[in-house]
């Protein structure tokens, strides 16, 4: 089961390898270095022991011609390294930017109600660490896999040609290693998993305590915020001992067996030389064959088994948004011959006992203005949830009709343009959170928007400045929310309390953009508050999950 595992992980990243351009080439010499490198302490050990034995015998044109020898393997040694380094740095920014895409591609194709599931500060954990730390299983973790494998079994075998007793006995304290380092590993791993569970938790905390940093203010939550704080804080310091304690203890216990294999190498190795079983330059020879190639690799092992522990973490957590199917809605805006919009006997029910919306029925055409009103818990966020296809009703059915009363098959978002509450748009220029509205088909021109934004009254130094640093009022966000809308050139707009906290002024301005705006598509306000002068055709009130005509 465990040896299932991890194929599982190691075909995984073999497979996002395989996206990257250029992979077979990277692989082979990735491949060939890996080789090189993880063998040449075999290389070294004997040209070291031919150097000793050249030096002892005085024959100088071998010492000579060994000495040539060595430093070229050394240079070929010292690039062979850099195009290593270079090539793995390399796969791990593509294999980051891959897995930044995707899961950023399938968390916004994920359905809202699979989404929710997710903390802020989870979501962005596995935007962030998460995909760069499984980017870096192939090149932190599988090629240094390779090169100690590889390193072993060539010092192994330099230990075997020259000395079957020190072989014997290296193997026995590897074998005995290899059995009570697993188990220390185990424990480690399981420490690691659930220390990254609860820095999971302590980061979305401060994530919930950013976002909620006013509320914090005026409630006073300080108490509250620091009682938590401090319990988080605890966990993680439990946790964070419990992995040093394992860490230590599977450190300690490689430090204990490098220390054992170069005293025993040395004491057996003597011993050998006194009886002339081996020579001098031999021991030498095999010392620094065990320290390269197996001492080492020792010290490497728990290094590469932390990020292992880590990439592994990662990768299930971003298995698990991976897991969720994605909303399977296609196609770009299509033009509809006096479009309308119905919701016919639609239900809809956050869990099959309680039904926040009961058989709703709603006709919207094409240039009508619809108002939805309702107290808070009415429903309505559930209602425009459901407008927007975000999520999908229990029974019944929303649709598009053309003049003729035939249902037209379209991709309903591409109908149906949005201005929401609360944060309207995104911390960037003017002219970016209105380029949104872009499509594939149709981009928008410096004098679109320039029109647009004199039309919303915004200050024309907004087009190039990020909207944060000029400090847009809460009727000026509004309004730019509004024309961002505007200009998708859709055949309806839903509209989320588009007058909260408004001025008298900002609302005047903004009902002149509606009114406006009903020339050229169909409207639905939803909100509890209506403005003065707003040119409503049906008004409708949404109570106890039902939507009558007022």
């Amino acid at each position: 089961m465990e040896h299932n595992k991890r194929l599982f992980y190691i075909q995984k990243s073999f497979e996002y390898v395989k996206k990257i351009k250029n992979y077979k080439k990277m692989l082979f010499l990735i491949t060939i270095f890996s080789v090189f490198l993880g063998s040449s302490n075999f290389l070294f050990s004997f040209m070291l022991q031919k150097t000793l034995s050249s030096a002892i015998a005085r024959d100088y044109y071998q010492l000579g011609f060994v000495s040539i020898l060595f430093l070229i393997a050394s240079a070929i040694y010292g690039v062979a390294f850099y195009y290593m380094q270079k090539y793995k740095e390399i796969i791990n920014q593509e294999l980051n930017l891959l897995l930044k895409s995707e899961l950023l591609e399938q968390i916004i194709k994920i359905p809202l109600s699979q989404k929710n599931k997710f903390g802020q500060g989870n979501l962005l954990i596995m935007l962030n660490e998460d995909s760069e730390n499984f980017a870096t299983y192939f090149s932190n973790i599988i090629i240094p896999s390779f090169q100690l494998i590889m390193s072993m079994v060539s010092g192994s075998v330099y230990i075997l040609l020259y000395s079957w007793q020190i072989f014997l006995l290296i193997s026995l304290i590897t074998v005995l290693f290899v059995i009570f380092n697993g188990i220390l590993l185990k424990k480690m791993n399981i420490s690691f998993m659930n220390l990254q569970k609860i820095k999971d938790s302590q980061r979305t905390f401060w994530e919930d305590i950013h976002i909620s940093s006013d509320i914090s203010k005026i409630f006073n939550l300080r108490s509250f915020n620091m009682f938590k704080s401090n319990a988080l804080f605890s966990r993680r310091f439990q946790a964070e001992k419990k992995y040093a304690n394992d860490t230590g203890l599977s450190s300690s216990l490689i430090e204990g067996t490098i220390l054992s294999i170069e005293l025993l190498i040395l004491v057996v190795g003597s011993i050998l030389v006194k009886y002339s079983v081996l020579s001098v330059p031999v021991l030498i020879g095999i010392w620094n064959a065990s320290i390269g190639t197996l001492i080492y690799p020792f010290m490497d092992f728990p290094e590469i088994m932390k990020k292992k522990s880590q990439a592994i973490s990662s990768f299930n957590r971003i298995r698990t948004v991976f897991s969720y199917e994605r909303e399977n809605i296609k196609g770009s805006f299509i033009e509809i011959n006096e479009p309308s919009l119905h919701l016919r006997d639609t239900d809809f029910s956050y869990n099959s006992d309680i039904k926040i919306l009961k058989n709703i029925n709603l006709t919207v055409k094409k240039g009508e203005l619809i108002l939805i009103e309702g107290e808070s818990g009415a429903g309505k966020s559930t209602l425009i949830d459901l407008l927007l296809h975000l999520i999908y009703p229990d029974n019944g059915r929303i649709f598009f009709t053309n003049a003729d009363n035939e249902i037209i098959k379209c991709n309903p978002r591409a109908q149906i343009s949005y201005v929401p509450q609360g944060k309207f748009v995104l911390n960037t220029s003017t002219e970016e959170n209105l380029k949104m509205s872009e499509t594939e088909d149709r981009s928008l021109s410096e004098k679109t928007i320039l029109d647009f934004i004199q039309k919303a009254g915004l200050p024309l130094d907004s087009i190039n400045n990020n909207v944060g640093k000029i400090k847009l009022s809460h009727g000026q966000l509004q309004r730019l929310a509004l024309v961002r809308a505007l200009l998708k050139e859709a055949n309806f707009i839903v509209m989320d309390e588009p007058f909260s906290a408004l001025d008298n002024e900002n609302i005047e301005r903004v009902t002149n953009l509606i009114n406006n705006a009903k020339k050229h598509c169909g409207i639905i306000i939803v909100s509890h508050r209506v403005a003065k002068g707003l040119h409503v055709d049906r008004s409708y009130q949404l109570k106890g999950g039902n939507l009558n005509e007022i």
